[in-house]
C-alpha cells in the first residue's frame, strides 16, 4: 500500500508540473521603470541619435547600461527610431572598389559640405564644411563658412594639417571646390594642391553619395540638431559648431 501511495503521489506531482505555466515569474530582460524613462529622456534630447549613441550617453551618466538590444527594443516599441533606407550597391559604386578602408589614423580623411542654410542676422548663407578621419570617426573640422571658394577651404585645411599632420588620402565627391568637371582628371585648384603635397585622391562616383556614406550619415544629425536652431551671426554659428564637434568626438572616443 505504501508503494502504491508513493507512486500515486509522484503521478500527481508530474501532472501538476505539466499544468503549471512555464513562464518565468521575473524576466531577466525586463527593465525597471526608471531605466526606461531615462532612456526615453535621453532620446528626447538627442532625437537624431540611434540606440548605440543613446546607450553611450546613458553609460557615461550612470556608470553602467543595459544591453544594446534593450535600447533598440525600448526605442522601437516607443516609435522613436527612424529606420534608414538601405540602398542597393550597383555597378556605379565600382569606382571605389580596390580602395581599402582606413586601418590607421590619417590614412583617409573624408570631406564634404553639408547643405547651406540662411544666417538671417547677416542676410547671408552658412556653408558648413566637415572634415573627418575615417578610421577614428573623429571630426577634425566643422567650419561655418560664408562661401565654398577654394581660398577659404584651403585655409581651413592648412590649419588642420598643422594640427593633425597630412593624411595619406582624401575622399570627396565631385563637387566644387574638390573637383572640376572641365579640368583634366577632374582636378581643381584645391585637389591639385592636395596632390602636390603627396596626398592621394579618392573620388566618389558622381551622383552616388553612399560611396562616402559614413561621412554623409553625419549630416542629417547636423540638420536635426543645429540647422534653424542657432540665432546670431557666423561667429555664433562657429561657437555652436565647435561645441557640437567636441561632443561628437567624445562619444566616438
Amino acid at each position: 500500500m505504501l508503494a502504491a501511495g508513493s507512486l500515486w503521489c509522484q503521478k500527481q506531482v508530474l501532472a501538476s508540473d505539466r499544468d503549471s505555466s512555464r513562464r518565468p515569474r521575473v524576466s531577466p530582460t525586463q527593465l525597471a521603470e526608471n531605466t526606461v524613462c531615462e532612456i526615453v529622456r535621453i532620446k528626447g534630447l538627442r532625437k537624431a541619435w540611434g540606440p548605440k549613441k543613446i546607450r553611450t550617453i546613458y553609460e557615461r551618466e550612470h556608470g553602467e547600461a543595459p544591453s544594446l538590444s534593450s535600447f533598440q527594443r525600448i526605442l522601437e516599441k516607443g516609435g522613436l527610431v527612424e529606420k534608414r533606407v538601405t540602398r542597393k550597391v550597383g555597378s556605379a559604386s565600382s569606382r571605389l572598389q580596390g580602395v581599402p578602408a582606413a586601418k590607421a589614423p590619417n590614412e583617409v580623411w573624408t570631406v564634404d559640405f553639408k547643405g547651406w542654410w540662411w544666417v538671417t542676422k547677416e542676410c547671408e548663407i552658412c556653408q558648413p564644411l566637415t572634415v573627418r578621419d575615417e578610421y577614428r570617426r573623429y571630426l577634425l573640422g566643422f567650419d561655418a563658412l560664408k562661401t565654398t571658394c577654394t581660398t577659404e577651404v584651403q585655409r581651413r585645411f592648412e590649419r588642420q594639417f598643422k594640427t593633425y599632420g597630412l593624411p595619406q588620402a582624401i575622399r570627396s565627391d565631385n563637387g566644387s571646390p574638390f573637383a572640376s568637371v572641365n579640368a583634366p582628371l577632374g582636378l581643381s585648384r584645391l585637389s591639385a594642391w592636395w596632390l602636390s603635397m603627396g596626398i592621394r585622391l579618392h573620388r566618389a562616383w558622381p551622383g552616388h553619395p553612399q560611396d562616402n556614406g559614413a561621412h554623409e550619415r553625419m549630416h542629417p544629425d547636423i540638420a536635426h540638431e543645429i540647422e534653424a536652431c542657432v540665432e546670431g551671426n557666423h561667429r555664433d554659428h562657429q561657437v555652436v559648431f565647435d561645441l557640437w564637434r567636441k561632443e561628437n568626438n567624445q562619444k566616438t572616443a
